[in-house]
């Protein structure tokens, strides 16, 4: 039995970035209900035709296949410079020959990626397959917009199975009643804690098991402390390294039972006791501790400092478990060791459920093919080429993976304990995510570089992300 978790769903949909074209008017807010779809009130005046077109009115049953040659444009910023293109490209052309997919690489920053998928839309050059994700919040702008093709026709008419997909991942491919595209990719977020275990025997720390009472975010801290290894002013080993940002920071704060946004996404409440006692972790872990290898101080990736020996521990997700083992390049200098964050008094453990989209453009000359791409790019054999090669997420969005060997790593285990049972993301009422994460990293860093004192940077960071919320849809 699947455990069916969605996003909180309070917001207006925002017109395309003002590069793409002129404002528009804001769409009526949708409003989730339980175990169902979000619904949005009916548009009035001169915009309500096509806002009915945009949110899903009735279309055709869906065509059949042309065995006419096509090419299909794919653009996207997932497994750019991987082998995951080709991987997925070959045995699609090689059953329809009839068929060129076409892979054209995004900016591999998701910063960067959406506004040049807004760009092409006005420009008319866009392909005919894209994603705007429904954790980056984008999701929720691109469909009203018009820019996504709804998939409920070809659904429909083959019968599809949904159920070959857990269902926490199916919804978050719904909005306003209808599919706008496939399960691309999953997760439970960054609410895990790897160690080098090798490190830990050495400053003769045993970890308490992740679900017992004895692990709590101060023992946590504790063992963060012991791990570090400094002397003469060189860091020798850091005793870890955190997420900075506003999606690792929501499960640090969720690990004291806060939240950083109100359930509706209109206000930020980081200044309430729970979430200002998760800041206050991690400030103290920077600047009371200095035991975070913060931005600036070293070189390279995480990953790479980890797999080097030079960092103890670090905050990190699913993905890290595959990552990381690449990056080790001595296992007599680092051993893996993953855990969960503490379980909060209430039993949950701290999360942040995350997860994607393949989606079929609205202006396709091939919709049916491109039905059949997104199909065969969240199949069984898609999840597990994207998971194993990508490099940039997990797949795990449907059950029929879970017995790949590729999963059997012990270290993997924590990680399907919260699969399902994930916490949702709030998206913002206005849904400007892009721009709050902004406005996020920006604030933050001022607090945890210590150019600021706690209490003046988490009242800066609160107002930092409130004149976000308060703006305007348009």
């Amino acid at each position: 039995m699947t455990t069916r978790r969605r996003f909180v769903l309070g917001m207006a949909a925002l017109p395309i970035l003002a590069a793409c074209g002129g404002a528009t008017a804001p769409t009526p807010a949708p409003t989730s209900k339980p175990g169902g779809a979000a619904t949005t009130a009916p548009a009035a005046g001169a915009n309500a035709a096509p806002q009915a077109a945009a949110t899903g009115a009735p279309q055709a049953a869906a065509p059949a296949k042309s065995t006419a040659p096509v090419t299909l444009i794919w653009d996207t910023f997932r497994g750019v410079g991987t082998p995951y293109p080709d991987a997925v490209i070959k045995p699609f052309q090689a059953k329809y020959p009839n068929v060129t997919i076409e892979f054209r690489p995004l900016p591999t920053s998701q910063t960067d990626s959406y506004p040049k998928l807004y760009s092409m839309w006005a420009a008319g050059n866009i392909g005919d397959l894209y994603s705007f994700d429904p954790v980056d919040y984008e999701f929720y702008r691109a469909v009203p917009q018009g820019l996504v093709k709804s998939l409920d026709d070809y659904i429909a008419a083959e019968k599809f199975d949904t159920k070959q997909f857990y269902d926490t991942f199916w919804e978050l491919q719904k909005l306003n009643g209808k599919v706008w595209g496939l399960p691309a990719w999953g997760h439970p977020g960054d609410g895990g804690y790897v160690f080098n275990q090798l490190a830990l025997d050495e400053v003769g720390v045993k970890l308490p098991d992740y679900t017992s009472p004895e692990w709590t975010m101060d023992n946590l801290r504790q063992i963060i402390v012991k791990l570090h290894k400094a002397s003469g002013g060189t860091v020798q080993r850091y005793g870890t390294s955190l997420g900075l940002a506003l999606r690792h920071q929501t499960v640090i704060c969720r690990a004291f039972s806060g939240e950083i946004l109100s359930e509706d996404g209109k206000k930020s409440i980081i200044t309430e006791p729970n979430p200002t006692k998760g800041m206050r972790w991690t400030y103290d872990l920077c600047q009371t501790d200095k035991v975070v290898a913060l931005p600036g101080s070293f070189q390279g990736t995480a990953d790479a400092l980890f797999g080097s020996g030079k960092l103890g521990s670090m905050q990190a997700g699913a993905l890290a478990m595959f990552n990381l083992k690449d990056s080790i390049k001595d296992p007599n200098v680092v051993k893996l060791k993953a855990v969960l964050f503490p379980r909060r008094p209430d039993g949950i453990y701290p999360s942040q459920t995350r997860g994607g989209t393949w989606q079929v453009g609205a202006r396709t000359k091939a919709p049916e093919w491109g039905w059949e791409f997104v199909k065969h790019l969240s199949s069984r054999d898609g999840c597990l080429a994207f998971t194993k090669l990508s490099k940039s997420s997990v797949a795990l969005v449907r059950p029929d993976i879970m017995d790949d060997p590729f999963f059997n790593d012990p270290n993997f285990t924590p990680y399907k304990e919260t699969l399902l049972k994930g916490q949702p993301n709030v998206v913002p009422a206005n849904a400007r995510g892009t721009e709050l994460q902004d406005a996020f990293a920006q604030a933050h860093q001022v607090m945890y570089l210590g150019k600021v004192g706690f209490e003046q940077g988490l009242k800066d960071l609160n107002d930092a992300l409130q004149r976000v919320l308060d703006k305007p849809t348009t």
